[in-house]
């Protein structure tokens, strides 16, 4: 029983800590790549991956983010955050993917990791309801995380 107790403890501690360093959030952007797969039509219309954008300069980053969210204006989606709201959410990717010896997860395509983070928060505008965007686009089991790993975002798509 005190081994019992001993391991939950050491359980929370890392859970904690994992949800501090952003770990879970990595969790859910890899279900969903391996949910949505890295094809042009899945969104990543690209083979400048996660491990290219480490070697990059903040004003590349910016400029590469905007051509991607011009591309997808083309395709009649509307993407309201800046461009540099992107490239710190990447940067954290990247730096989430490489602490916790992810990576796999470098080789994934930047323009789908775009899309993701714009369906997560809400930002991905095709005049779809977001939220059964979200839904569809993640599938049931990793939907069912990100609504409890991430309930304020959940809300904010229910919107």
């Amino acid at each position: 029983m005190r081994i019992h107790k001993i391991l939950m403890r050491e359980t929370e501690a890392w859970l904690t800590m994992k949800l501090r360093s952003g770990f879970f959030k990595m969790l859910i952007l890899s279900i969903f790549l391996l949910a949505a797969g890295s094809s042009p039509e899945a969104g990543g219309g690209t083979d400048f991956s996660l491990r290219d954008w480490i070697d990059k300069d903040g004003m590349y980053k910016i400029k590469l983010v905007r051509e991607y969210i011009a591309a997808a204006g083309q395709d009649h989606v509307i993407i309201r955050q800046p461009a540099e709201y992107y490239v710190k959410e990447i940067d954290t990717v990247v730096q989430n993917s490489t602490k916790n010896g992810n990576t796999a997860g470098l080789e994934n395509p930047v323009g789908l990791i775009v899309k993701i983070i714009a369906i997560m928060d809400g930002d991905w505008d095709n005049g779809e309801d977001k939220l059964e965007l979200a839904r569809q686009f993640m599938g049931p089991v990793a939907f069912d995380n990100f609504v409890r790993q991430y309930p304020g975002k959940y809300q904010k798509l229910m919107k």
